[in-house]
């Protein structure tokens, strides 16, 4: 099995590939980078020197979230160029020919997810996970745009490749395996989050995070609200897009590690080369 490092080298070659194809989804946002709040210029959103159309998206997010209302401009692209996207935002009300468009942060950018191997292999045998679901490694602690948009390519069809190699085998592969995870698939699925957990969880584990939002979510009684807040209060620091306005620094001793829940529900430190 390669490295990750080889398969870093792999992705970043596919990256390369991706950005000579015509017209990826991602070339709206390159096409329309200029951020509006009421009349004033791009300018006013610049959160740092050098912020430019290739700024990481969290620091953009914490600079429109602070502000509090932030336009994206549309008017310059060609309708048909992305008419799916134009579509539903004249459905929605909007009209990008003529105004810009009202934007807020999302929470995509977020690190995270199933952990897998470099074949999109799961703890749990005959499961796979490819893309912003899965936990690679190959991001670090941010994710760009084009990055995702190579990772579903790269991971994903390295683990359609892995499904059909095993499955001519009597038991599928599946390194991360835990003796708990047989008996974890059997519990029955929580519900879903409602809206007033969701805004809590934006509010206490969004896009700035300090101790006080987050221990108020460890009572949410969702298991996953409760690991996310746990996970991130373990984390005392700020990396990437995981920023703690009570630890602003980094701290060397999470270099290379990752937080990783079981099947039984405690989370543990896992170093990744």
């Amino acid at each position: 099995m390669p490295s990750r490092e080889i398969l870093k080298r792999r992705f970043r070659k596919a990256e390369t590939m991706l950005r000579l194809m015509p017209s990826p989804p991602a070339r709206c946002h390159r096409e329309a980078r200029r951020l509006r709040h009421c009349a004033r210029a791009q300018r006013d959103l610049r959160v740092a020197p050098g912020c430019s159309a290739s700024t990481f998206g969290d620091v953009v997010a914490r600079a429109v979230a602070a502000r509090g209302t932030a336009l994206l401009d549309l008017r310059p692209v060609p309708r048909e160029r992305f008419p799916g996207l134009m579509a539903r935002l004249e459905a929605a009300g909007h009209d990008p020919a003529r105004t810009p468009i009202p934007i807020a942060p999302a929470a995509h950018f977020a690190i995270g997810g199933i952990v897998t191997d470099l074949d999109g292999r799961t703890g749990v045998a005959g499961l796979y996970a490819a893309g912003e679901c899965a936990a690679t490694g190959v991001h670090g602690a941010n994710r760009l745009a084009s990055n995702s948009l190579a990772e579903c390519l790269v991971f994903g069809r390295r683990a359609a490749l892995a499904a059909l190699d095993d499955l001519g085998r009597a038991t599928p592969a599946s390194p991360r395996s835990h003796p708990a995870a047989a008996a974890a698939t059997t519990e029955p699925l929580p519900p879903l989050p409602d809206a007033t957990l969701r805004a809590a969880v934006w509010a206490g584990a969004g896009i700035v995070r300090e101790a006080e939002g987050l221990r108020s979510l460890l009572a949410a009684g969702h298991p996953l609200v409760q690991l996310v807040a746990a996970a991130a209060l373990a984390r005392r620091e700020t990396r990437g897009c995981h920023v703690r306005v009570d630890f602003p620094d980094q701290d060397p001793s999470f270099d290379g590690r990752h937080l990783v829940v079981g099947p039984e529900g405690t989370f543990h430190v896992e170093q990744w080369s």
